[in-house]
């Protein structure tokens, strides 16, 4: 038999058997089912969400392989809160880019929305890619802590601390968990230490009241309490990953907090864009109405905040924050009237709405009722130890009425809740200063202008201080010198401002201009100029000014001193 003519049919075979399987595999590639997306009820959303989700879809749709547009999708699901989907699409993520521990990581924080252990071995997996990431710790530790598992959680805290020294919230995770197996001490030790790192992290005084409960400490207990009522807002790690997906959300929930936040931070003018965001994605409530009076006020725009307040009074007449916001604004347009009525009727509508007897306080205050605004701060206070602006004007009344203990008090206590209030450090450094505790004044001057460091009025007190402070150890003309520099270019025709520069100039012992710079001042001052010439005179006899020394008050020791 001739095999040699067979060899051609044999290879023309195969060949053709290999063309119709290579051609059946790439049909099948082409028309399989792609993976399922995640279904959603767009036609209920908000515009903006609804075409944000169509967007992402579509880049799936385009690209079924693609980690990008799996992560993208999850990621905007997850913004808006559709856990399950969100879940389902980092699946996918995960699948096409599995070295990634942002997927499993997102994956996980979802997950513990609706099924806690089922986030665990996510946890793990994003673990095992990214062992250097605090802020996974802290959260794997508090999915753990919900589910009974306190050891493993403890385990989870302390890899965060070991990766971050100064989390407050791998420190707080830790003592949640030494109270739950009993241990007060431990957790005293623990929460002092999370304070100390961040006074802001409000957590921590409801806990360590607790704590010191436990310790029978019940003065501790109870200052600690009247802190947590400062600091009621819950927060959370800092986490780049996180707040990367939630910049996603595009609703109208998320730009009211995006508004909520600048407003805080003082940025009124894009807390006023975000809330008339808010306005055009949804009809609107009282509260979104006095989210935008709040921020145009925040701009001395009061005429129209009062516009925007009135209509969230239509939607809801029994609104007491909107009540208590028009009372507030009258009061600074002067009309005390009705600031009255507004104020007295969100007071009876809610007759423990500390924020409206703090405002009748500031009322009282400007109808020259001393008396009355003293005890409208005190109930309010007693109601809401952590409102700042009533306990700041009960100190300043304090202090009018002589009661300077009293008054360092109550600075102190503001300061205790916020460390950063700028108008309470230059009160209590004036008054302090004024007290015969100068060196302590000198420490808040330089803490206030660590934060503010263009304050006049802060640099302008410092320097004082540095001049004239009755102790030689405290003073220091030259630095003085350097700081006053700043104040003549901003303030040459302030008598106040001057009078610095020529107590510097004197002490660093350049008395002929001192003598300049004070008879300028004088001659400003006009009438005033009682206290300036007795200066001028003291500099002409070629010697430097000095604050006369006092005995110093007895009052608590200064939160910052800690």
């Amino acid at each position: 038999m001739n095999t040699s003519s067979r060899k051609p049919l044999t290879t023309w075979l195969v060949i053709a058997v290999v063309a119709v399987i290579v051609t059946a595999l790439a049909l099948f590639l082409l028309n399989r089912p792609g993976p399922q997306i995640p279904a959603a009820d767009l036609a209920s959303m908000e515009p903006k969400v609804r075409t944000q989700l169509n967007f992402y879809r579509k880049a799936v749709t385009a690209d079924p392989d693609s980690a990008t547009a799996w992560s993208n999708l999850a990621q905007a699901f997850h913004a808006h809160d559709l856990f399950p989907q969100a879940a389902a699409a980092y699946a996918q993520a995960i699948a096409f880019q599995p070295g990634d521990y942002r997927w499993p990581y997102l994956a996980a924080l979802a997950q513990a929305e609706t099924s806690p252990q089922a986030a665990l071995p996510l946890f793990r997996q994003a673990i095992s890619l990214q062992p250097a990431n605090a802020a996974v710790y802290i959260n794997y530790g508090d999915v753990l802590l919900r589910l009974g598992q306190h050891a493993e959680a403890a385990q989870a805290y302390r890899q965060a601390l070991a990766l971050d020294s100064g989390s407050s919230y791998a420190l707080y995770g830790l003592a949640q968990v030494a109270l739950i197996d009993d241990e007060p001490g431990e957790a005293t030790e623990l929460l002092e230490r999370a304070q100390a790192i961040a006074p802001h992290h409000g957590e921590i005084y409801s806990l360590l009241a607790q704590a010191y409960q436990r310790l029978d400490m019940e003065d501790q207990a109870r200052r600690q309490a009247m802190l947590a009522g400062a600091w009621p807002d819950a927060s959370r790690a800092p986490d780049p990953v996180a707040q990367a997906m939630e910049s996603l959300a595009v609703d109208s929930q998320a730009t009211a907090r995006r508004g909520v936040s600048l407003a805080k931070r003082g940025a009124f003018e894009g807390a006023e864009k975000a809330f008339r965001e808010v306005l055009e994605i949804r009809p609107g409530n009282a509260r979104d109405f006095a989210n935008l009076g709040g921020a145009l006020a925040g701009q001395g725009r009061q005429k129209e905040a009062l516009e925007a307040y009135r209509k969230g009074l239509e939607i809801d007449p029994s609104d007491v924050d909107t009540l208590n916001n028009i009372g507030l604004t009258f009061l600074q347009l002067g009309d005390f009237d009705r600031a009255g009525q507004y104020l007295g009727k969100a007071l009876e509508l809610d007759p423990g709405f500390a924020a409206a007897l703090g405002n009748l306080g500031l009322l009282a205050e400007q109808q020259k009722r001393p008396d009355q605004a003293v005890e409208y701060f005190r109930q309010a206070l007693e109601l809401n130890p952590g409102l700042l602006f009533a306990r700041n004007a009960l100190a300043s009344r304090l202090a009018l009425e002589g009661d300077i203990a009293g008054a360092v008090e109550q600075w102190r206590l503001v300061l205790e809740i916020n460390p950063d209030e700028l108008a309470t450090i230059y009160n209590l450094a004036r008054t302090l200063a004024a007290s015969g505790e100068h060196a302590e004044a000198i420490r808040l001057l330089r803490h206030g202008l660590k934060l503010a460091p263009n304050s006049s009025r802060l640099i302008a007190a410092l320097a004082w201080e540095l001049a004239t402070a009755p102790a030689e150890n405290l003073r220091n003309g030259a630095e003085a010198l350097q700081m006053t520099r700043r104040l003549v270019n901003a303030y040459p025709n302030q008598p106040e401002m001057l009078d610095v520069v020529a107590a510097a100039l004197a002490e660093t012992g350049d008395f002929t201009n001192a003598v300049k710079v004070m008879e300028r001042a004088v001659k400003l001052a006009g009438g005033n100029a009682q206290a300036l010439l007795l200066r001028l005179n003291t500099y002409r006899l070629g010697r430097p000014w000095r604050q006369p020394k006092v005995p110093a008050i007895k009052v608590p020791a200064s939160p910052l001193g800690r």
